[in-house]
């Protein structure tokens, strides 16, 4: 956060000192505030959500339901970890999951790496399902938005909506999982393997829902929220933005459940990642303004544009997709994909290329988001995993 924010500061000054840039009030508008309000107001919402030990009683269930399996835990695990993360931001899931994994364990007397790095995978995997399930979606989502890109004459009628996400990746989704669960027996068949039994009943005591009351009333607004931004793909308005949908179920969250508390609540929204956008937007837009962007879709355009013209579409996805994949191994796949969408839109509007802005949008989506397992960095929810181990 620390190094973005300084980032962005630096852009600043060098537009001011260069002379003919920007001014400060421009650099603010590059601030993408659906990305930022989407973020906070899911962020509240699942903070308050996470209040009332719903996550821990369904790793409790997870274990009933297991029988005593090892196996049989970590995909009931990795298949809650991967639904959490399609409807609730991936590196919350973690940061409520894993713990309690931790803890599950400790009490089983089980190594608990493999099944953390079991969950993180299927935490990426899982949040490429929908718009709001990892950031490099919140991203995709919002700057390729029909609102978004109701000025550009090429584009506006080539937007995607909250709902194209679940119909177009969801499907990929599902059918990285089977391998997913392959690779993870090969990987780590000793450490997920065999049986153990504990008195069930007293972990269910220990870990059972906290507040009931407080779960009704934050699980109605959650469900409310969600089906909002189905209603929201349907019927598009300038006013009702998956932003404001997000906000304002957490206003409601806020008045319902803590209306004298709210300071408590707002703790819950992790400041430093949203600063960290803050300064990112900023910076990307900044390298856009001095032509790097152009730079690197020309050099894409050329590659794709040597290809016959009825292959172009497919090695633009297979380029996309594996240049994504291999790039978010080893850099944060959020910087990566809020560079890539502007190239993302300038490869669209080549009218010489012929591509749709879909599946490109897609491909960018999905390489981000299943290429953030490769390594320990390459996802925010990967590096999260791996605090909340180091401290236990």
């Amino acid at each position: 956060a620390l190094a973005a924010a300084i980032g962005a500061v630096i852009v600043v000054i060098t537009f001011h000192a260069i002379g003919d840039g920007p001014d400060l009030g421009t650099v603010v508008t590059w601030i993408d505030e659906e990305t930022v309000g989407l973020l906070i107001g899911m962020m509240v919402i699942v903070d308050i959500l996470g209040r009332t030990g719903i996550f821990e009683w369904a790793a409790v269930q997870a274990y009933a339901f297991s029988g005593g399996s090892i196996w049989r835990l970590s995909i009931i695990l990795c298949t809650i970890t991967a639904v959490f993360s399609a409807f609730l931001d991936n590196v919350t899931t973690i940061l409520l999951i894993v713990p309690v994994t931790i803890q599950i364990a400790k009490v089983l007397g089980i190594e608990p790496i493999p099944l953390i790095i079991a969950e993180v995978m299927f935490s990426n995997i899982g949040g490429a399902a929908t718009q709001i399930g990892d950031p490099p979606n919140i991203i995709i989502g919002a700057q390729l938005s029909t609102q978004a890109l109701s000025s550009n004459p090429m584009l506006a009628d080539q937007g995607i909506s909250f709902i194209d996400f679940i119909i177009h990746v969801g499907p990929a989704v599902v059918i990285a999982m089977a391998p997913s669960f392959w690779l993870l027996k090969k990987l780590e068949n000793e450490g997920l393997s065999g049986e153990r039994h504990r008195n069930v009943d007293l972990l269910k005591l220990r870990y059972d829902i906290k507040d009931v009351e407080l779960l009704k009333k934050s699980g109605a607004i959650l469900a409310l929220v969600i089906l909002a931004f189905f209603a929201h793909s349907s019927f598009h308005h300038d006013l009702l933005t998956v932003a404001t949908i997000a906000i304002g179920g957490a206003v409601l969250m806020l008045l319902v459940t803590s209306p004298h508390h709210v300071e408590e609540q707002l703790d819950g929204v992790e400041w430093t990642t949203i600063i960290f956008f803050v300064g990112l937007f900023i910076m990307i837009h900044g390298l856009e303004y001095m032509g790097l962007i152009n730079a690197i879709a020309e050099g894409i355009s050329d590659t794709i544009s040597q290809a016959d013209a009825d292959n172009r579409l497919m090695v633009a996805v297979l380029l996309l997709l594996w240049v994504s994949a291999i790039a978010s191994a080893f850099i944060d796949n959020i910087p990566y994909t809020a560079t890539m969408v502007p190239v993302v839109i300038s490869l669209a509007e080549n009218p010489e290329l012929g591509l749709a802005l879909g599946p490109l949008a897609w491909a960018l989506a999905l390489g981000a988001c299943l290429g953030g397992n490769g390594t320990i960095i390459g996802a925010s929810a990967n590096v999260v995993a791996a605090g909340l181990a180091g401290e236990a």
